[in-house]
């Protein structure tokens, strides 16, 4: 179970002068309600595996920056993405290219600042953790994410508002039966399309109703399921 976060993060800015080139991203967070930057593509990456995982209960983007002395050592340092999981808590991550590992005494691949890193957290009673494209880009992971920002656009500002009663509508269909995204359209014909997608989204995303989106497209063929049904 949750427990109450002992750090409040909040994101970084990232200068603008990083925000022309190639690595920069930004796209809309349905867990923040607000558009979120990220510093290159394994950074969103990871961030979109985690934004589509109903587990986490928030997180933040560039949330910390350690600028301390640990044990005489200088260590300047940002994390990539904090979350506030239901099952394991809170967790600092850092994302890195598998290139940019180093070995240390134990034969241990890590970033070259890790042994601070734990020391750091250490003394805070912190998770901090690391993953390279390795974890992230798997081939269900990839499908995942790639599923996840194409779900994306039904649920940002620009996204047809969804009412509490329609809502409950989806709700109530698919609790007859697992029913494609199709189906659904074509039973809830007098709704907008988009406000039909857009209600299955944010449900799928608070772990209310089910997709199947590990193995295949997220589009008219998504079978859409009750959770825990």
């Amino acid at each position: 179970m949750v427990t109450r976060p002992t750090i409040e993060p909040s994101p970084i800015e990232i200068p603008e002068y990083r925000r022309m080139g190639n690595n920069y991203h930004f796209d809309y967070s349905l867990s923040r309600d607000e558009y979120v930057e990220f510093d290159g593509p394994l950074e969103y990456a990871f961030w979109l595996l985690k934004e589509g995982d109903p587990k986490v209960v928030k997180l933040c983007p560039q949330p910390l920056k350690v600028e301390e002395r640990i044990n005489g050592k200088k260590l300047n340092y940002t994390f990539d993405l904090w979350t506030l999981e239901d099952d394991v808590g809170e967790i600092l991550w850092d994302v890195k290219d598998k290139k940019r590992l180093v070995q240390d005494v134990n034969g241990r691949w890590a970033p070259a600042k890790w042994p601070l890193i734990e020391q750091w957290a250490s003394q805070r009673n912190a998770e901090v953790r690391f993953v390279t494209q390795k974890q992230i880009l798997t081939p269900k992971n990839k499908l995942l994410i790639q599923n996840w920002h194409e779900m994306l656009r039904f649920v940002g500002p620009a996204s047809p508002r969804i009412t509490q009663a329609e809502r409950d509508e989806v709700v109530e269909l698919v609790a007859e039966g697992a029913a494609s995204i199709g189906t659904l359209l074509r039973t809830l014909f007098r709704l907008d399309a988009d406000k039909v997608i857009s209600a299955i989204v944010r449900l799928v995303h608070a772990g209310l109703l089910t997709a199947n989106v590990d193995e295949r497209p997220f589009n008219a063929d998504t079978i859409i399921g009750r959770a825990g049904g």
